[in-house]
């Protein structure tokens, strides 16, 4: 038996919802998560990126507080972000 792929529409709904509350009530932890594992999951390479960098211009914007941006945690925050764009890069080029 075959796994069942995610919906694109249903993720990129999901993920609507999940940026238009990380606007209106900062980007907490869990909600930097949950964006994050919504966007690995997409499966359109294209789409992907696209939700990425959408992610990424409105996480930094609309951080819960300016300390998610410095120190240890903007380093972890960093680190995964570069971990998904490296591996949606991977995916495009494949």
């Amino acid at each position: 038996m075959s796994p069942i792929l995610p919906d694109q529409t249903d993720l990129e709904s999901q993920l609507g919802i999940l940026l238009r509350s990380g606007r209106a009530a900062g980007f907490s932890s869990e909600r930097f998560d949950q964006c994050l594992r919504l966007i690995a999951q997409i499966p359109s390479p294209d789409s992907q990126k696209a939700w990425f960098d959408l992610f990424y211009e409105q996480w930094t914007e609309f951080a819960r507080t300016p300390d998610c941006l410095q120190g240890p945690l903007k380093e972890s925050f960093e680190s995964r972000l570069a971990r998904l764009r490296t591996q949606i890069e991977q995916q495009r080029r494949d």
